[in-house]
């Protein structure tokens, strides 16, 4: 099944594990990069170390209320590229990014083009082909970030947009196998 939708105790959850495009990700095929769903699974791809890919989806999540956003990835983790969610997306110019690589954490805000990074740090996060979970958590006016399971950072941020997606910096091909999202739907 590629949609799957349950509603139990005031809770909603969403799976998408592309058998097909039902949030109609943005697939392309250029030079520098694709963006394919093929096999159940969504494929990035960058051919440039100095640039990114990134595809992104308008999601059924309420951004006012709470919610949890789960992106599982099949990734070759190293130091020599960086990959993750894209968040806040207004157009290509103007989002927000949690990108990790190996041992490290980046929040990037994109602005008019202009890359600045606004949070890093150290994580536990060892290189090597693997399975990664990049958790967003919205509480109120706190994002929390998880990888495997573990919080990497809390930051007080508003969520301006249900358009989100995941991203690749550098020369590297990612999987995103699954999307899952839950959100509570009583006041």
């Amino acid at each position: 099944m590629s949609f799957c939708f349950v509603e139990a105790q005031d809770k909603r959850i969403i799976k998408d594990n592309f058998e097909s495009n039902r949030f109609q990700w943005g697939e392309f095929y250029e030079n520098k990069g694709s963006s394919s769903i093929e096999d159940g699974f969504l494929k990035l791809d960058c051919d440039d170390d100095k640039m990114f890919s990134w595809t992104v989806a308008e999601l059924p999540i309420d951004i006012d209320r709470n919610f949890d956003l789960t992106f599982n990835f099949y990734a070759d983790v190293d130091d020599d590229y960086w990959f993750g969610i894209v968040y806040n997306f207004e157009d290509e110019n103007n989002f927000n990014c949690f990108v990790v690589q190996e041992k490290r954490f980046r929040l990037i805000n994109m602005v008019n083009g202009v890359q600045s990074i606004s949070r890093r740090s150290g994580i536990i996060l060892k290189g090597g082909d693997k399975d990664v979970k990049i958790v967003m958590n919205k509480k109120g006016k706190k994002l929390i970030f998880h990888v495997n399971d573990m919080e990497v950072i809390s930051v007080t941020k508003n969520v301006t947009s249900n358009v989100f997606g995941c991203i690749v910096f550098g020369d590297e091909t990612i999987k995103l196998t699954e999307v899952v999202m839950e959100q509570i739907t009583e006041n």
